[in-house]
C-alpha cells in the first residue's frame, strides 16, 4: 500500500508540471505571445515596441522565455491606437534594441495578469540616447488606456535577483558641441536589486558592476579617446515614490584599465601652450596618443550633470603621472569643468628637456655676455618644479573644455627672474 501511495505521488509529482506546462504553451502559442507581450509593454512603458520571435519551449518554460529582436523607440500613432503590430510597418532605427533576451519567469503570475521574473540577461543589445534630457522617455511608466480592445494590464516586475547584459553598444549624444559618448563591449552586472516602488523607504538600492570601452569623439570627428572602463556602482535610484523622480546622485568606485589611452587631452593642450612653459621647454609630446601603463582607481561621484573626484587619484601613463586632487569635476557633455591636479614627467623625458633647457640657458648666458653655468640656470628656472629629478607642474584647470584656462601654481619664472636669483646664489 506504502508504495502504491509513493508510486502515485511520484506520478503527480511528474504528471502536473507536464499538463500545467502543455496548457501553458498552448495557451502562449494560440493567443499570438508575441502580440501579447508586445502591448504589455506598450501599456507599461511610454514607448513602442516591435518583437521579432518569441522561443517557448514547454519542457523549459517554467525556467525561462528567450525574446529575439526586441525594439522599442517613442511611442507613436501604432501604440496609441493600438494597432495589431502585422499591420505595422517595421520600427527604423529604434533607441533601444536588444538582438537576444532570456527571462526567467514565474509561471502563476502569467495567470494573474503579470509578468514577474526573477533573471534577466540581455545580449547584443544597441542602446541611444540623449543624457541632456534626462532619464529615458521611453522608458518611462505610460499612462494606460483600459478602455482600448488590446489593452491589458500593466507587466509588474518582482523578486529579482539578477540582471545581465552582455555584449552591448550604447551611445550617449551629450548634447553639446555635438559631442558623443560611445560605449562598446558594454558588460552590466547586479549585484543587489532591493526595489519596490510601493515601498521605496525600505527598497530602493542597486548595486552593480559597469564594464565598457568608451570612446569620446564630437560629430564628423576621429575618436579622440578609448578608455577601457570598469566600476562597481551604489545608488538609490529614486527619489520620490510618487513620481518616481529619478535620483540624479550616485557614487562609483571606478577603474580606469591598463592601456586606455587618450589624445590631445583638453588640460594638456592648455599646459603645453602656456607662456611660461613655452618660453622654457617644449612639452608636445603631451599632446601625442598615450596610454595607461597600469589600473587607475577613481572614487567618484555622479551628481547633477558632474563627475566629482571623492578623493586623491593618479593616473600613470607612458611619459607622465597625472595627480587629480579631491573635488575636481567635468561635466557629462564637457561644457565645464574644474581640475586641480599635478603633472609628473618621468625621469627619462625630464632628462631629455633638461637638454633642451641647458641648450636655451647657454644661449641666454652668451647673449648676457656673463660667467655661469648653464645647469645654474636651468636648477634656478625650475627650483619649485621638480621631485626627485623629474619635472612637476602643479596646475588648476576651469572652464569650457574647448577653451580651458589653465593657471600653473606657480608659474615658472621668466629668465631674467632666473638669471637673478642664480647670480644671488
Amino acid at each position: 500500500m506504502r508504495k502504491k501511495i509513493f508510486l502515485t505521488l511520484i506520478t503527480l509529482f511528474i504528471l502536473i508540471p507536464a499538463v500545467l506546462y502543455g496548457i501553458f504553451w498552448v495557451y502562449l502559442e494560440s493567443s499570438r505571445p508575441e502580440d501579447k507581450l508586445v502591448f504589455r509593454i506598450e501599456n507599461t512603458l511610454n514607448s513602442r515596441a516591435e518583437i521579432r520571435k518569441i522561443k517557448l519551449n514547454p519542457l523549459s518554460l517554467f525556467f525561462f522565455i528567450e525574446i529575439k529582436g526586441l525594439s522599442l523607440n517613442r511611442k507613436d500613432h501604432y501604440s496609441k491606437e493600438k494597432i495589431l503590430p502585422d499591420e505595422r510597418p517595421p520600427l527604423q532605427n529604434p533607441q533601444f534594441y536588444f538582438e537576444h533576451l532570456k527571462i526567467n519567469l514565474d509561471f502563476f503570475d502569467f495567470f494573474k495578469n503579470k509578468v514577474s521574473f526573477t533573471k534577466l540577461k540581455a545580449k547584443g543589445a544597441k542602446i541611444q540616447f540623449s543624457i541632456s534630457e534626462g532619464f529615458p522617455e521611453i522608458l518611462k511608466p505610460a499612462k494606460t488606456n483600459q478602455d482600448s480592445e488590446h489593452s491589458v494590464l500593466p507587466l509588474q516586475v518582482s523578486h529579482i535577483q539578477d540582471i545581465q547584459l552582455k555584449d552591448s553598444s550604447i551611445v550617449l549624444e551629450t548634447g553639446y558641441r555635438d559631442r558623443f559618448l560611445y560605449f562598446s563591449d558594454t558588460e552590466l552586472f547586479f549585484h543587489e536589486i532591493h526595489l519596490d516602488t510601493n515601498h521605496l523607504d525600505s527598497k530602493n538600492s542597486l548595486l552593480f558592476e559597469f564594464h565598457a570601452d568608451l570612446k569620446i569623439s564630437e560629430k564628423n570627428k576621429e575618436k579622440n579617446a578609448g578608455i577601457l572602463l570598469n566600476s562597481l556602482i551604489k545608488m538609490d535610484p529614486f527619489l520620490n515614490p510618487e513620481t518616481l523622480k529619478i535620483n540624479p546622485s550616485f557614487s562609483s568606485d571606478l577603474t580606469v584599465k591598463k592601456n586606455s589611452h587618450f589624445t590631445n587631452p583638453f588640460y594638456m593642450e592648455s599646459i603645453s601652450q602656456n607662456d611660461s612653459v613655452k618660453k622654457t621647454m617644449d612639452l608636445g609630446f603631451l599632446l601625442r596618443k598615450d596610454s595607461l601603463r597600469e589600473n587607475s582607481s577613481l572614487p567618484v561621484i555622479f551628481q547633477y550633470g558632474k563627475i566629482i573626484l571623492k578623493e586623491k587619484s593618479v593616473l600613470h601613463f607612458s611619459n607622465y603621472s597625472l595627480t587629480l586632487h579631491e573635488g575636481s569635476f567635468i561635466m557629462y557633455n564637457g561644457s565645464q569643468h574644474k581640475l586641480n591636479g599635478r603633472l609628473q614627467i618621468n625621469r627619462r623625458i625630464s632628462r631629455r628637456i633638461f637638454t633642451e633647457i641647458d641648450k636655451k640657458a647657454f644661449d641666454e648666458i652668451r647673449k648676457r655676455k656673463i660667467i655661469m653655468k648653464p645647469e645654474d640656470l636651468r636648477k634656478s628656472l625650475l627650483e619649485k618644479h621638480l621631485d626627485q629629478g623629474e619635472i612637476i607642474i602643479d596646475f588648476e584647470s576651469t572652464g569650457d573644455i574647448e577653451k580651458s584656462a589653465v593657471r600653473l601654481m606657480p608659474p615658472i619664472p621668466s629668465w631674467n627672474t632666473a638669471f637673478h636669483s642664480a647670480k644671488n646664489k
